[in-house]
């Protein structure tokens, strides 16, 4: 079943790259299918380089000339994609050590199924640690000195602090077996097809 109500997408660029980036918003539409219209669905730019040369794109086989040709069709078209870039450490990467000198920055591209590229605010404004008390701190380990006064001071937390002595209580009595009836089968009763 083909969807008929497409959001109009605002491409920008030539028309070859127009088309490759609609075609990657499509991809990216088909990952996010279950997600809300304005849930940002993200690829990495290898990743879209990886699939595109497994498709032989236009001809290419070799994801660094795909990569260049997505980079520049989806920075195009700010509108309706957005472009992050990071840097990953060597702990970041699967690389061995000698692989991760040459470390180059992460290159995602988002976008929704609205066609639109998602809105990058600051969602930390409804923290929990700003609605329920702003002056809030992180929960740090004890140092030794603290940890000692609280081992001094300590109480055991399963005994009580009461104020009179606390009676004995009696021991519960024992559980008794039910009472066992033997089986009595209902009398009959007579139905409108037997005679009383």
């Amino acid at each position: 079943m083909m969807q008929t109500n497409m959001p109009k997408l605002e491409l920008g660029g030539t028309q070859e790259e127009q088309d490759l980036a609609s075609q990657v918003w499509n991809l990216m539409r088909m990952r996010g299918f279950s997600y809300a219209m304005t849930r940002p669905i993200s690829l990495t730019l290898d990743q879209l380089a990886e699939y595109y040369a497994a498709q032989k794109y236009l001809g290419h086989d070799n994801p660094a000339e795909i990569a260049r040709l997505i980079d520049k069709a989806l920075t195009a078209s700010p509108a309706v994609f957005l472009r992050e870039e990071i840097t990953l450490t060597e702990e970041e990467t699967d690389d061995s050590a000698e692989d991760a000198a040459a470390l180059i920055p992460q290159v995602t591209f988002k976008t929704t199924k609205s066609g639109k590229a998602p809105v990058t605010e600051n969602l930390d404004q409804h923290s929990f640690k700003t609605r329920l008390y702003q002056d809030a701190k992180p929960v740090t380990q004890a140092t030794e000195e603290e940890g000692a006064h609280q081992t001094e001071h300590q109480q055991p937390t399963h005994s009580l602090n009461l104020p009179v002595a606390a009676a004995p209580q009696p021991a519960p009595a024992p559980a008794q077996q039910p009472a066992v009836r033997p089986a009595v089968p209902a009398p009959a009763t007579p139905t409108a097809a037997q005679p009383a």
